[in-house]
């Protein structure tokens, strides 16, 4: 079970922009909440989240860090597996495929 504590608030206010690596699973978190019928507020009580989190994830003025993707997840029954680069190629800081021919693992990506 996920419970997050807030240890402090900050009144910093920094608009943050998602990373191109965790657009497509912010969006696919958020589309099951939606298909599921969930509140954002729901999601954050049974998370263990102060109220907006999940909006501001959602929109991008807040980045969730592992944990919280990890969470939020759970929540909605799903599960963040982590696939070595080797596998799966690796990405420029664009979100851009660079290289993905290493399946057999004989020349590893470094």
């Amino acid at each position: 079970m996920c419970v997050m504590t807030e240890s402090r608030k900050t009144k910093r206010r920094v608009s943050k922009k998602i990373p191109k690596y965790l657009e497509p699973i912010i969006f696919h978190l958020k589309e099951v909440r939606l298909k599921k019928n969930i509140r954002q507020a729901d999601l954050e009580h049974q998370i263990g989240l102060g109220e907006g989190y999940l909006s501001k994830w959602e929109t991008g003025s807040r980045i969730p860090n592992i944990f919280n993707l990890v969470c939020w997840a759970s929540a909605l029954e799903l599960q963040i597996d982590v696939v070595p680069k080797t596998l799966i190629g690796v990405a420029n800081d664009n979100g851009e495929l660079i290289a993905n021919d290493n399946l057999n693992g004989d020349n590893p990506i470094t």
